[in-house]
């Protein structure tokens, strides 16, 4: 017989070990890091997308009532 995972005496183990009394398995402190990280960096990545887009319609809208010039590198046609 071949056991694999958590069927082996190891997995069995290691399964009682990151158990909570609630039966929920524990996170390990890397994880928990790695969770927090991601969460930042997630945070960070919307912050950045909401302030581009505020700045492309702001760009836009100056652009209409000609107080900004229409560059060549513009994304819409003028």
């Amino acid at each position: 017989m071949l056991a694999v995972g958590h069927q082996t005496v190891a997995g069995i183990i290691q399964e009682a070990i990151n158990e909570d009394d609630d039966g929920e398995t524990k996170q390990t402190l890397l994880q928990r890091k790695l969770e927090i990280m991601a969460g930042k960096i997630g945070n960070i990545g919307i912050a950045c997308a909401v302030l581009t887009i505020i700045a492309s319609l702001i760009r836009i809208l100056l652009e209409s009532f000609n107080v900004l010039p229409c560059g060549c590198g513009n994304m819409f046609i003028c």
